[in-house]
Formats: structure tokens, C-alpha cells, sequence
């Protein structure tokens, strides 16, 4: 299982995050589709995200889009390095923030 900063990505998830108290803090269990390198196929993996760090949001995805840009990775068309989580384009909830932002929002959706 790979582990995920989730500030770098935005996972396309196929179900609500799994959490897990493991006695140092939660951690959060996703599915993605992810691009491991360019040219080969997309696999759904699971994946672990951090809390947010501070001025992050952690969002729970509810749709997102695989836009070009993600396909022309896939297929080979432009190289960059993997791995790569398709779906940046989405709409969700806030589910955590990190320090220094209001938790207000904390609910909100999001797009």
C-alpha cells in the first residue's frame, strides 16, 4: 500500500475513506485510480492520506472527472512521472482542515 500526502493529490475514491485509530493519529484509507507510469494501464489501489497539514482541507470526494490532461499521461502521449492520481476535477465535502484555518467549514461542500 502506497502512502499519500494528500495535499498532492485528489483522489478519485470509489467509497467513503476507511479510518483507522492506530494510537498515533488516524489514518485514512482510500481507493483511487492511479497512473504508476505513463503508457501503462490504470489500476484502482488503495491508499493512505495524511491529516492535513497546516492551510490544507481534506475533502471527501463525492464525483470527480478524469479530464485530458490525466488521459494523455495514461496513454503515453505526454511523460511525466508516476505515480499520478486521475480525477482532479471534483466536487465534495470538507470532512478536516489543518492548523490555522477556521473549522467552521468543516461540512461545507465544495467544487
Amino acid at each position: 500500500m502506497a502512502s499519500w500526502h494528500h495535499g498532492s493529490v485528489s483522489p478519485w475514491l470509489q467509497a467513503p475513506a476507511r479510518r483507522t485509530d492506530t494510537g498515533d493519529g488516524v489514518v485514512r484509507e482510500i481507493s483511487a485510480a492511479v497512473i504508476n507510469a505513463a503508457g501503462e494501464p490504470t489500476s484502482i489501489e488503495t491508499l493512505r492520506l495524511d491529516d492535513p497539514h497546516p492551510g490544507e482541507v481534506l475533502v471527501r470526494m463525492l464525483s470527480a472527472g478524469v479530464c485530458h490532461s490525466d488521459l494523455h499521461v495514461r496513454d503515453g502521449h505526454w511523460k511525466r512521472p508516476g505515480p499520478i492520481v486521475m480525477g482532479h476535477e471534483g466536487a465534495g465535502i470538507v470532512e478536516a482542515v489543518g492548523p490555522g484555518l477556521d473549522p467552521g467549514v468543516v461540512g461545507r461542500p465544495v467544487a
